[in-house]
């Protein structure tokens, strides 16, 4: 062990051999990049478990998609029943206004999601929230279109 105080001085020190083993497999090196998307949930449980046992603090990506695949059921239901109340309204212009609207929400809600995935990332909001957040906005708009679009 060598201990330096100042440019010059510096001391050596030999001590008894020690056991470094270390938890890291050649697997470990292996890129990561979108390897969260092709794990199956119980798969990315245990790569979950396994990071926070190496003390790793990138989790947040991990976390954000095993919550996003808790949310996304339940946006689909509540896009497809906007969707519905949208449809059900009555027009004498046409559907085309009524499409429009339609696929501006799906774009607003696709921008919403990643916009609060990246949140979730960068660490200024918890995974769970985020991946929650979307869909309880587009519920209330859910919930308003069906109060106030005439029918």
């Amino acid at each position: 062990m060598r201990t330096f105080r100042g440019a010059q001085d510096e001391t050596l020190q030999t001590l008894p051999a020690r056991d470094t083993t270390l938890n890291l497999f050649p697997k470990d090196f292996a890129s990561t990049y979108r390897l969260a998307e092709t794990l199956t949930l119980p798969e990315l449980n245990a790569y979950i478990k396994t990071k926070i046992e190496r003390g790793a603090d990138d989790t947040q990506l991990y976390l954000s998609e095993k919550y996003e695949r808790y949310s996304y059921p339940f946006a689909i239901v509540v896009l497809t029943l906007i969707g519905v109340i949208l449809s059900a309204r009555k027009s004498r212009a046409g559907v085309g206004g009524q499409i429009a609207l339609g696929f501006v929400l799906a774009f607003v809600f696709i921008i919403f999601v990643m916009l609060s995935r990246n949140l979730a990332q960068v660490g200024s909001l918890a995974p769970l929230i985020a991946a929650w957040v979307p869909s309880m906005v587009f519920t209330v708009i859910g919930l308003a279109l069906y109060r106030f679009v005439p029918k």
